[in-house]
């Protein structure tokens, strides 16, 4: 499927066009908006996202990683979930998680540190 580039909530763009994405990039980029999302935030698919409760205020890792495992679980494109580390930072109250999947077509996928709230 292929899919416009998002870059830091916007649109990438190339002498003048719109950059379209596909494969392993535009799965990619679909699990970052995913695990960036609280669920219930974006009106066209309020299953999207990570409950809000499982990442603010005092929470346990395995919370964090049921979250980021249930999100990450709804893209029907991702085989399955290799590895998965969850970091938190509580001095800028941030979550990071890294990840290595495999997708439906064999593919792997790595991403490191992904800040998700």
């Amino acid at each position: 499927m292929k899919t416009m580039e998002i870059e830091s909530g916007d649109l990438v763009m190339k002498d003048g066009d719109i950059t379209l994405i596909e494969g392993t990039q535009e799965i990619a980029q679909s699990l970052y908006i995913a695990l960036a999302t609280f669920k219930g935030e974006w009106y066209q698919d309020e299953e999207l996202g990570v409950e809000r409760s499982k990442l603010l205020g005092k929470v346990t890792e395995p919370q964090v990683r049921s979250a980021v495992i249930e999100s990450i679980g709804r893209e029907t494109r991702v085989a399955t979930i290799e590895s998965l580390s969850i970091d938190t930072d509580p001095k800028d109250r941030k979550v990071y998680v890294s990840f290595k999947v495999r997708t439906i077509e064999g593919e792997v996928l790595e991403e490191r540190r992904l800040s998700i709230a």
